[in-house]
């Protein structure tokens, strides 16, 4: 589910054009020419920054370097995390960075992933609408119907695109919840409570939008 909502905040056409600003790297597994790292200040220029990897991805293209960013499979393979927390403890301190940075932001995504419940809650609303006015019900629920669907067959054409077993679509609903939930707490961490990693305390101010 993260890797999907990534993959549409961070498009890998626009990251490896050199001509466009967008810059990301993914800091399990980055390989850089000694140059380009020196240049762009290394780890020391980034070392204040809760999302290391992209600010040094950002640095790297400041000074005129390529980025190449692409999918890893059959390459190479890692795993972040070996646990339930780990995993929470990871993606909460990166998510609202990650996509933004700010309450609106977060908001839309929140809305991009999980378009159902903008269309819920028209729908109550619609449904009172025409049920006093009269008539039309079924045409609101057949427009409905047709939206809630769309975002599994998005998906669905996203797994298959990148490698992805179609039958983890069964876990579209439970992923958008554990993902809303992560950041919503990401929000909350680096917004009115503490963002730690790894035993360190990291200020709050949010690195992911300059």
């Amino acid at each position: 589910m993260v890797f999907w909502r990534l993959s549409q905040r961070y498009s890998f056409d626009r990251v490896n054009d050199p001509k466009l600003p967008d810059a990301a790297a993914n800091g399990q597994y980055l390989m850089i020419r000694r140059d380009a790292y020196e240049a762009a200040g290394g780890h020391e220029a980034v070392a204040a920054e809760i999302l290391e990897d992209v600010a040094l991805a950002r640095n790297v293209k400041r000074r005129g370097y390529g980025i190449f960013f692409a999918v890893g499979n059959g390459i190479v393979r890692t795993r972040m995390y070996r646990s339930f927390g780990a995993m929470w403890q990871g993606w909460t301190k990166n998510l609202y960075p990650l996509f933004g940075g700010s309450f609106a932001e977060m908001v839309m995504e929140i809305d991009a992933a999980s378009p159902w419940l903008g269309v819920l809650f028209a729908g109550i609303f619609g449904w009172e609408v025409l049920r006093r006015s009269g008539g039309g019900e079924w045409l609101l629920a057949v427009v409905a119907g047709i939206l809630f669907v769309r975002p599994w067959a998005w998906y669905e054409g996203w797994l298959r695109r990148n490698r992805y077993s179609a039958s983890y679509i069964q876990y579209y609903l439970p992923g958008v919840g554990f993902y809303a939930a992560a950041l919503i707490a990401s929000w909350w961490k680096h917004t009115r409570g503490k963002v730690a990693w790894k035993g360190r305390e990291y200020a709050r101010a949010v690195s992911g939008k300059r």
